[in-house]
């Protein structure tokens, strides 16, 4: 975004993400409005990746993002939890306990899908709408519901065959001059 967006969303009391102050962000990447995103110097998004509209980012515990994910609006992805466990206070201790997030690349996050801390989402998985990740995703898996499960599994000689040939739709469309 450019001076005046910031600005804008700034006047009007909206979140605005910074891509410089990510820790690390890849050329090609677009964020869409109003995301917010806690600690933004714990995030690294690799390049070619689009973040939808209305995210909710919490990465105290550290969030990686592969090269070519697509997220869809309003995703939430949490990398730090209260310590229930804490013997000490009620309802929860005083300690939070922090647990990275990690995207692995050609992964599809769909709107609404929110993820826990410790999970790691295989390469080419996707992530259903709606759906509460709160185990890790295994490659080329489709995962929906609450808590989210497999649904499906994407074929891995086409899947190969696409990476090999480079075929990712961000790059595709980076390079028919579709995004900037």
């Amino acid at each position: 975004m450019n001076a005046l967006k910031r600005l804008q969303c700034r006047l009007q009391g909206r979140p605005y993400l910074d891509k410089k102050k990510l820790k690390a962000c890849g050329k090609g990447v677009r964020i869409g409005v109003d995301c917010l995103v806690k600690f933004p110097e714990r995030v690294e998004i690799g390049d070619y990746c689009r973040v939808g509209s209305y995210c909710f980012w919490h990465a105290e515990g550290g969030l990686r993002i592969g090269r070519n994910v697509i997220f869809g609006p309003r995703t939430t992805i949490w990398t730090a939890n209260h310590n229930w466990r804490d013997p000490n206070c009620l309802p929860y201790g005083t300690d939070d306990i922090m647990a990275p997030v990690v995207i692995e690349e050609n992964c599809w996050i769909c709107l609404g899908a929110s993820i826990v801390p410790g999970v790691t989402v295989g390469e080419g998985a996707i992530v259903a709408m709606g759906a509460v990740v709160t185990k890790d995703v295994p490659r080329l898996t489709v995962v929906g519901g609450n808590p989210a499960r497999e649904i499906a599994v994407r074929d891995e000689k086409t899947y190969a065959n696409l990476k090999a040939l480079g075929k990712t739709l961000l790059i595709e469309r980076a390079g028919q001059g579709i995004l900037d």
